[in-house]
């Protein structure tokens, strides 16, 4: 690693790797593992993820080819529960202004892949909108595929509508 130095351990006499002081044992930190990964998906052309990150331009910044820099602005993962996500831009690169540590429901709503709509003004995804409204998600996909507008997709249906009456 780039931030790795070699030192003579006084106690057994050979050398020990120096890393960035939060590694218990042998273990590495959640933080740095995390680090490491970022950076090989978006180097690495042999990682299994570069095609859906290197390969499609996304770039960790300079200022995070430094262990130290990148845990000085992202500071410690909350939980376990987190993970980093690149925010607001999904399609951006690793850098201080577009990373979090999200929850995996968080990173779920910032997939590229979801289909976005507008309810009161604010930019949703059909699941959020389904857990806002009530209404089944695919009931809103087919409603918005027939053409139906974003208000009209997430609108319950009236009990009076529904036995036909």
């Amino acid at each position: 690693m780039a931030s790795t130095r070699l030192r003579l351990s006084s106690m057994e006499g050979r050398r020990m790797p120096l890393t960035h002081g939060l590694t218990v044992g042998r273990n590495k930190s959640s933080e740095y593992n995390c680090w490491v990964t970022m950076r090989q998906r978006c180097n690495n052309p042999n990682d299994q993820q570069f095609k859906r990150y290197g390969a499609r331009g996304i770039r960790v910044c300079e200022r995070w080819t430094s262990f130290e820099a990148f845990l000085s602005d992202m500071g410690s993962r909350p939980s376990k529960k987190h993970s980093l996500d690149r925010f607001p831009d999904n399609d951006g690169n690793y850098e201080p202004n577009n990373c979090r540590w999200a929850l995996i429901t968080e990173q779920a709503n910032n997939r590229s892949s979801n289909r976005h709509i507008h309810i009161d003004g604010f930019r949703v995804t059909i699941a959020q909108a389904s857990r806002i409204t009530g209404v089944d998600k695919r009931t809103i996909l087919t409603r918005l595929n027939a053409g139906k507008s974003d208000e009209e997709a997430v609108r319950p249906v009236a009990m009076r509508e529904r036995v036909g009456a």
